[in-house]
């Protein structure tokens, strides 16, 4: 998928890369890949290459770059890229020193915030900006925080430019300010002893992604996330058969979907409960076209019997998740499946939020709303004798292969 131009894609293999996330870590590489996806319009990697360029990871440390792949990431509305210019802003890092934009960069961080789907991660940023507009309105007088609020009320791309540091001056052929939409692209990282510049961009695609799901009966229902298939126009499954939507339950991220006949299908722990240190295996399609394009096994045990802000509905877990494992199976170690992918923190993100990198802090939706939507929906429970004993690790990956499917989304 990196490779054939989803921006999505190469922000993910690039931060895999920039930590050695189950690859061999690059962080040079890993730059050149978020350089093309931030040249290709995705936000979060223009983010990252800030955050690169301002402690040069990966390319030569360069302020002034920093300071306009953030701006590039504010004017694309990404509420973790505002609030970084907010709090540089407030400090007089990277940026002249203004209280003013500081407010007016927070208010509109808060606002973005809403947009945010993580609940956690929006409550966050939505902390962190508020924390922001104290600070700065201390500085203010009266009519001044007037005129912050009205500038971030009023905010629309590219209307607070860029200021940079008196003295500072941009690289040759742009424009003090160094509003993106003033400036030709921002240059693609080069290491700085490589001497070697990454490829160019591919051509902007159609936005799509992909995600995991499992079947859940051989008339061919199946499961997956509800934020994978969100505002979809098309769904395939990896074999190419079309899926349609059933139902969704928003709360629980979940979705079931319905597709062809199957012979194969999970079945569900009856006791679904899950142990904390209880050890369990996923199984899903991550990183497509990056990875391997078979489906990967991963292992590890149940940290926390409740997820984000002690979400009922989740629960914790160690085991390593990438992008597209969502909505893959959570399978017991007698090759049951106890729940659902759901998502890993976004560590990028949070970061830019806590200024700390989250290590396997994923999550899973429990069984209990898994179940309660297909008896909703009429769908019988899969069932079959329980082993006595566990299983060895390679029947659980052949058990998961055969009812376990990637789900392609077209937008």
């Amino acid at each position: 998928a990196a490779e054939a131009g989803f921006a999505y894609a190469q922000t993910a293999y690039g931060l895999a890369l920039q930590r050695g996330d189950g690859v061999e870590r690059d962080p040079v590489t890993g730059a050149g890949w978020f350089g093309r996806a931030a040249l290709a319009g995705d936000s979060n990697a223009a983010l990252a290459l800030a955050r690169a360029y301002e402690a040069g990871v990966g390319v030569e440390r360069d302020t002034v770059r920093a300071a306009q792949w953030m701006q590039h990431a504010a004017d694309r509305r990404n509420p973790a890229a505002q609030l970084g210019l907010a709090q540089w802003y407030l400090s007089g890092q990277l940026v002249e020193r203004s209280p003013l934009y500081a407010y007016a960069w927070a208010q509109v961080a808060a606002e973005s915030a809403l947009r945010v789907g993580d609940a956690a991660l929006a409550d966050a940023l939505s902390q962190r900006a508020a924390a922001v507009r104290r600070q700065a309105a201390g500085q203010l007088t009266g009519d001044q925080l007037i005129d912050g609020q009205r500038m971030g009320r009023e905010w629309r791309p590219q209307s607070l430019a860029l200021q940079l540091p008196t003295g500072v001056e941009p690289p040759v052929g742009s424009s003090r300010s160094a509003s993106p939409g003033a400036l030709p692209a921002p240059p693609a990282p080069v290491a700085a002893e490589s001497g070697v510049a990454p490829a160019q961009p591919a051509a902007p695609r159609p936005r799509s992604s992909t995600g995991s799901g499992f079947f859940v009966s051989r008339a061919g229902h199946l499961i997956t996330n509800e934020h994978v298939v969100r505002e979809c126009r098309d769904i395939r499954l990896g074999d190419g058969q079309v899926a349609e939507l059933i139902a969704i339950d928003r709360r629980a991220d979940l979705a079931l979907l319905k597709a062809g006949p199957v012979e194969h299908a999970a079945v569900l722990r009856a006791d679904a409960r899950p142990r904390q240190g209880e050890e369990v295996l996923i199984y899903g399609f991550p990183l497509r076209g990056v990875l391997s394009s078979s489906g990967q096994l991963g292992a590890g045990m149940v940290t926390a019997l409740s997820g984000l802000r002690d979400n009922p509905l989740q629960m914790q877990i160690d085991v390593p998740v990438q992008s597209g494992n969502s909505g893959g199976p959570l399978i017991d170690t007698h090759g049951e499946v106890i729940g659902v992918v759901v998502s890993k923190l976004n560590a990028l993100r949070v970061a830019q939020v806590t200024g700390d990198i989250p290590q396997n802090v994923n999550f899973a939706v429990a069984a209990t709303p898994l179940k309660s939507l297909m008896t909703a929906h009429a769908v019988p429970l899969a069932v079959a004798p329980r082993p006595s004993t566990p299983l060895a690790r390679e029947l659980i990956a052949e058990a998961a292969r055969r009812y376990t499917t990637a789900v392609l989304c077209a937008r």
